[in-house]
């Protein structure tokens, strides 16, 4: 049986503190594997990924994996929005880096009309 995920990035944080970085990305990558809508997780896995893994371009894979997956509806709203939205800026300045200003804007212009709309639709119901 799978261990529960708080273990996981508690064991993750505590070797990432003790400048343990490739030990910490593996255990931040357990964690959100088993538990893949927490978003903290991601970023700091998605850091290290970038840092003392594959790379730039497999950190934003990364994040990208996440909000693929993440409903807006929800997250835009809910406790995960401000997750939500630093995974997004973290994207973008990583898109800025590899692939320059017109991709990192054409992505938060993209986040910020999904995000309109949803504000739309949540007006209509009221």
């Amino acid at each position: 049986a799978n261990s529960p995920p708080p273990l996981w990035r508690a064991y993750a944080a505590m070797e990432q503190r003790d400048g343990r970085f490739r030990s910490a990305m593996e255990k931040w990558g357990k964690a959100v594997m088993l538990q893949p809508g927490e978003g903290r997780s991601v970023m700091h896995y998605a850091e290290l990924v970038r840092h003392y893994g594959d790379g730039v371009v497999a950190a934003m894979k990364v994040i990208r994996a996440w909000l693929d997956t993440t409903d807006p509806r929800k997250d835009y709203a809910g406790p995960k929005a401000v997750t939500y939205g630093q995974l997004v800026v973290m994207l973008a300045e990583l898109e800025e880096k590899v692939n320059g200003t017109g991709r990192a804007r054409a992505l938060l212009e993209h986040e910020l009309e999904k995000y309109a709309m949803y504000v739309a639709k949540e007006g209509e119901q009221d």
